[in-house]
């Protein structure tokens, strides 16, 4: 059963929705403002149907759902006609549809079902390495860290191009550089997230220089341009921050700096 998460400030809205959704097979979870959004979106949900209003809040919601680690996750707008604007803007920030309100629930569920199966196509081998909240994932590595007084590092690559077809491949490569506690995840369309236990800044900056010298490789043995045009950054537990909101803040910095 999909698991789709409806996201409108209005509970009438979200009271038929539901149960249009529900007689349609669907499993809904509702979120009224953006902390339940935060809460609700996890690893289970595989579609987000949200209720569009020309406040900023609402693209709050768009940039936290496709800035990060469930960027795969389809996002359907619902629209009212004057709102052409605001619709242009949430697309802009990575929607990945709209349609205009009000609409027949059949019409609804038909567009949701066409948007799963496009998810469902762009899928490749990397999908088995997103499966899980790597938000979730990190939180479980900070706690052993601060427990055991050890460090924990996060590489950030940011690549030039989404991360689709030969994905799979490309993580891969990376796998064989790292040890089996650590972890590769993807974090957005374009992102992969190295999680590395026990280490420190230096371990981390010495698995960058391998990662880069790897990538390089890659690219020209496959005649695959692309591989070796990133960015990348590295923020370490508790040097550089002691949360994980802190951790990616750090990150976000560093990329950009490097992107100017």
């Amino acid at each position: 059963m999909k698991k789709v998460l409806v996201a409108d400030s209005y509970d009438t809205a979200c009271r038929h929705l539901s149960k249009a959704l529900n007689e349609e097979g669907y499993q809904v979870v509702c979120a009224r403002d953006n902390r339940e959004f935060e809460e609700a979106l996890d690893s289970t949900i595989d579609l987000i149907l949200l209720g569009l209003e020309p406040d900023e809040q609402y693209f709050d919601i768009i940039r936290y759902a496709k800035n990060g680690c469930f960027a795969q996750v389809p996002l359907l707008v619902l629209a009212r006609p004057a709102d052409k604007q605001a619709v242009l803007r949430a697309l802009a920030y990575g929607a990945d549809d709209y349609i205009i309100k009000p609409v027949h629930d059949t019409l609804l569920t038909a567009r949701l079902a066409q948007l799963l199966k496009m998810e469902q196509r762009e899928k490749d081998t990397l999908t088995e390495y997103i499966t899980f909240n790597c938000y979730e994932l990190l939180e479980l590595e900070l706690k052993r860290a601060y427990r055991g007084k050890q460090s924990l590092s996060l590489l950030l690559i940011s690549f030039l191009f989404p991360l689709k077809s030969g994905a799979g491949q490309l993580v891969s490569v990376l796998e064989g550089l790292l040890r089996d506690i650590d972890v590769v995840v993807r974090y957005s369309l374009h992102e992969l997230l190295l999680i590395l236990p026990m280490t420190g800044k230096d371990g981390a900056l010495h698995v960058l220089g391998k990662v880069t010298r790897a990538l390089d490789s890659l690219e020209y043995l496959t005649e695959t341009t692309g591989y070796s045009r990133f960015v990348a950054a590295v923020a370490t537990f508790p040097e550089d921050a002691i949360d994980k909101k802190g951790l990616f803040v750090r990150l976000e910095q560093q990329l950009r700096q490097k992107e100017l």
